[in-house]
């Protein structure tokens, strides 16, 4: 098979999904506005790739780096949020949603008291959190370390986007995206033990 015709042919991922070609618009930047990225994404479908991704979505409010970041949290995915992926299925293509946190660059200016209601804290963090408390060139200062607690939150926070992405927003898959987010965060942590530095990449997976 030549490489023209490989491209061609479909291709089912180990999670079951069918893509109609090898060709896969990756997550980058398509507007700010579900509009615009309704717009975007369509393009991609009407030029045949056979999936295209919708970029750094924010599955937390403290997650953000900046006001305008796609939100799905429950309470604040837009309403209309669906009309991204009716705009590719209609020319038979597939949509996903890259899933994020900032962690240890999340602008903490967008951090809000109702924010953490229910989660243990009683006032906004002074600082952006992340799985361990190592030096932010993008800030140039230090996170506060994530406790257990916060770990369990923002885990759950992943798992309640991926159900918004393919629940209200008919998505047909996720994307985690480690950089930036806490996964990435993790990896340059204290230990040099491998399997510690791999239990929060696997536990938000």
């Amino acid at each position: 098979v030549g490489v023209g015709s490989m491209f061609d042919q479909p291709l089912e991922l180990p999670c079951g999904l069918v893509l109609r070609n090898r060709i896969i618009r990756a997550a980058a930047f398509a507007g700010g506005t579900v509009e615009e990225q309704a717009s975007t994404h369509e393009e991609a479908a009407r030029g045949g790739v056979a999936l295209t991704t919708v970029a750094y979505s924010s599955v937390s409010r403290d997650g953000r780096t900046f006001a305008e970041q796609l939100l799905l949290t429950p309470r604040d995915a837009p309403a209309d949020l669906a009309n991204i992926a009716r705009a590719v299925h209609a020319h038979g293509a597939l949509l996903s949603f890259q899933l994020t946190h900032a962690g240890s660059f999340a602008e903490r200016a967008l951090f809000l008291p109702d924010d953490y209601a229910g989660t243990g804290r009683d006032t906004v963090p002074e600082r952006a959190a992340a799985p361990s408390a190592v030096f932010d060139l993008a800030t140039l200062s230090y996170p506060e370390e994530m406790t257990a607690r916060d770990m369990d939150r923002v885990c759950g926070d992943f798992a309640a986007a991926a159900a918004v992405a393919c629940g209200q927003g008919e998505a047909d898959a996720v994307e985690v995206c480690a950089i930036p987010a806490p996964n990435d965060s993790q990896w340059p942590c204290r230990s040099g033990d491998l399997k510690p530095r791999a239990c929060w990449c696997l536990a938000t997976a």
